[in-house]
């Protein structure tokens, strides 16, 4: 498993957003630590993730970007026969620690949603997942 911490704009001087990004990071990393997304393992949960993962197997196997991953719930449920790259983007470093283990080649970006943006523009992905992700943005346009 490798763990890439993506810089705050305030590291990289690119962007100024007067520590927007770590309070964002905070209140995730918190929410998490509290416990207010364990509900996402329970068993009503399940029938949505297996879609996603079907859809992901079905149509974009190959190198998977899972933006606001959480623990990896869809990562559990991927084929390591057809995910050859899992890539999980999230906010809270607390989550990221959780993700389970699996044979497919993992990395993991702690960052929020604007940070996938600062991906390596040679890395191709074949499937690109926002899962209970895109509510939460400022402007998803």
């Amino acid at each position: 498993m490798v763990v890439i911490m993506i810089p705050s704009p305030e590291d990289t001087h690119t962007h100024h957003d007067g520590g927007e990004s770590a309070k964002y990071s905070d209140r995730w990393d918190t929410a998490y630590r509290q416990g207010c997304w364990d509900f996402l393992a329970n068993t009503e949960e399940q029938p949505r993730l297996d879609v996603v993962a079907g859809y992901v197997h079905r149509f974009g196997a190959g190198n998977v970007l899972d933006v606001g991953c959480g623990i990896g719930l869809l990562l559990e449920r991927l084929n390591s026969d057809l995910v050859s790259l899992y890539v999980g983007l999230d906010p809270a470093l607390h989550a990221l620690e959780q993700l389970p283990v699996r044979p497919i080649e993992t990395v993991y970006l702690a960052g929020n949603v604007e940070d996938s943006l600062l991906l390596p523009p040679d890395m191709e992905f074949h499937s690109i997942v926002l899962s209970e992700v895109l509510y939460y943005l400022t402007d998803p346009a």
